[in-house]
């Protein structure tokens, strides 16, 4: 079984042990019940905060009501829309439920201390999160950030997020954020990101992608257990969090909760594409179940919502399956045709690497993925050289070296590098999500045949061949890239798009091999922590997580696809540009009052 390290040296079984033996309830002193855990710099909620035990707010408080779904939680009071999405999302995948969300708590009298703990993803390895039950709370004792309006006695989501502020320093830090990096932290997963306007027809030479793409790529990573969320940019005229005329948000962070496609038989609806199914786009529909993390009553009125003509044309068992009328807490169904049109760009987190191959020959039981991680970082005066634009200072940088066997022709290879320490960064912003990351790429190298390194590891560059390198420094968290390439020895050189800038990163690599029956099993990225009880089958909550597999059918060659489809065709400045207009946005809050 995968240990967690206890955050802050906070381990969970003694502090809990302490409290029952003690008889008194658990006091974290590390995330006290007071003004310095809601901010640092600005007090964004702008009233007067209480702190209570769940027993004081609700009646009969739960851990969890039943059982856990995405509707569980609501977004309070608090721009962190993006959090609530990435939570949500996960949520809906059982696995990682029961890693993030520990099992066996409770607020039963005999075992109840007032601790609870949770598990994240950080800098590179999993963390047990520790937090006592003190809860904000307004003048009229009413949760103020995220709660579950329906089972108001529910008490895991709100703990969950006071875990997730914890981590990021005080709830002011969750104010703006990136969905895809919330679930970078709740799965330890690598991102994908993918501008969909480019599957819109265009003027411009090589930027459309084919929409029936996206699908098949959505479809086999979803089946994959992929986590995935949208939002769509605010445009001119319009607003930060303004509702338009179709019902939906601009500038807000959605989950897609599932992916449906059913194929017309005799005149209707009626089958769910098999497994082993190639179907004709035009003889199907494509549907997505899509959440608002405010969780209210959905007001999307488009194609597909709840009530349309389009649910005639479908038939009874598919009906029964999705249950269209009960679209409820802020889901709907959404047609994939309209889902391109409106929202502008899709971030994807995989946690099985599969998602990423090229085609199905990765999920052969011969094939494995081995996980090699390096921690880095890069200092001004020593290493910190930036991009290839100043060639004397960027053979300074950091060089990591790996090895692809030679077992196949080509192996597949993912590159995944994250910035560190990011929430740590907003208290040299003054508590602002700008600027708080660097922009950042790498470049691959392959070692020349007989090369050698130096005492400290370090090729000299008239002994490497660039094979590839990201093709845009952005200022994300995360950027990856997935190659193929040849057996040999190959060096990654990480490294930020301006020099002398001060930063720590990890460094991951993927690596496609054949297994070996006789070695060791990998690096595994998924700890195997105990199951949950099932969940009951006729429940009041809403579970409409898909049950099908995803159709196995031949893709393109993914690497050379994706680095067409984001940012294609756009210089630095271009990216500079960018990223003003995106940390404008972000700087926004979005609330629900």
């Amino acid at each position: 079984m995968a240990k967690f390290k206890p955050y802050l040296e906070q381990d969970f079984e003694k502090l809990k042990a302490a409290s029952l033996k003690s008889g008194k309830l658990f006091e974290d002193d590390k995330f006290p019940a007071d003004d310095s855990s809601i901010y640092r710099f600005k007090n964004f909620y702008g009233k007067p905060i209480y702190w209570k035990r769940p027993h004081e707010i609700a009646s009969d408080p739960k851990f969890i009501v039943d059982h856990i779904v995405p509707n569980d939680l609501d977004q309070g009071q608090i721009g962190n829309c993006w959090m609530i999405a990435a939570a949500a999302s996960v949520l809906n995948v059982p696995e990682y439920l029961k890693r993030n969300v520990p099992h066996n708590q409770t607020f039963d009298k005999g075992n109840y201390a007032g601790i609870f703990h949770f598990r994240f993803w950080w800098n590179g390895e999993w963390i047990d999160v520790v937090v006592d039950d003190k809860i904000p709370v307004n003048q009229r004792n009413q949760i103020i950030f995220c709660k579950n309006l329906v089972d108001k006695n529910e008490m895991f989501g709100p703990l969950l997020e006071k875990a997730y502020a914890k981590l990021n320093i005080c709830y002011e830090f969750l104010v703006g954020g990136n969905a895809k990096n919330a679930m970078l932290d709740f799965t330890g997963g690598v991102n994908e990101r993918y501008d969909l306007t480019r599957c819109l027809p265009s003027t411009v030479k090589d930027r459309y992608i084919d929409p029936n793409l996206l699908w098949e790529l959505m479809f086999r990573s979803y089946g994959l257990n992929a986590l995935l969320s949208c939002s769509a940019d605010v445009k001119k005229n319009q607003k930060m969090e303004e509702e338009i005329e179709n019902g939906l948000i601009v500038g807000h962070a959605y989950t897609i909760l599932a992916l449906y496609q059913i194929i017309k038989v005799n005149g209707q609806f009626n089958e769910f594409r098999r497994n082993d199914q190639s179907v004709d786009p035009s003889q199907t529909v494509r549907l997505l179940l899509i959440r608002n993390p405010w969780g209210q009553k959905p007001k999307y009125n488009g194609p597909w919502s709840m009530g349309t003509k389009d649910w005639k044309q479908v038939g009874p068992k598919i009906i029964n399956e999705l249950n269209p009328n009960q679209q409820t807490d802020g889901q709907f169904y959404m047609a994939f045709e309209d889902y391109y049109s409106f929202f502008s760009n899709m971030d994807t987190v995989h946690v099985d690497m599969d998602g990423l191959a090229n085609s199905q020959k990765s999920n052969q039981a011969d094939l494995e993925w081995k996980l090699t991680q390096l921690h880095g970082e890069w200092v001004v005066g020593k290493n910190a050289g930036g991009c290839m634009n100043d060639p004397n200072f960027f053979w300074t940088n950091p060089q990591h070296a790996f090895k692809i066997p030679s077992t196949k022709d080509k192996s597949a290879c993912v590159i995944s590098l994250m910035q560190k320490d990011s929430s740590h960064n907003r208290i040299n912003t003054g508590g602002s999500s700008r600027g708080i990351y660097e922009a950042i790429g790498f470049y691959v190298y392959l070692v020349n045949n007989g090369a050698k390194s130096d005492s400290n590891g370090r090729y000299d560059k008239s002994n490497l061949t660039l094979k590839t390198r990201i093709e845009t420094f952005m200022y994300q968290k995360e950027v990856s890239k997935r190659i193929e390439l040849e057996a040999g020895d190959y060096v990654v050189i990480p490294c930020c798009f301006e020099k002398n800038k001060d930063a720590s990163y990890l460094l991951r690599l993927y690596i496609e091999t054949i297994k070996d029956k006789n070695l060791n099993k990998p690096i595994q990225t998924k700890p195997n922590e105990p199951q949950i009880k099932k969940k009951p089958e006729n429940n009041s909550k809403s579970d409409n997580k898909q049950k099908l597999k995803p159709v196995q059918i031949k893709l393109p060659t993914r690497g050379e696809m994706y680095d067409k489809w984001y940012y294609a065709g756009m210089n630095q400045k271009d990216i500079e540009n960018l990223h003003k207009q995106a940390t404008s946005a972000s700087s926004k809050a979005c609330l629900v009052m």
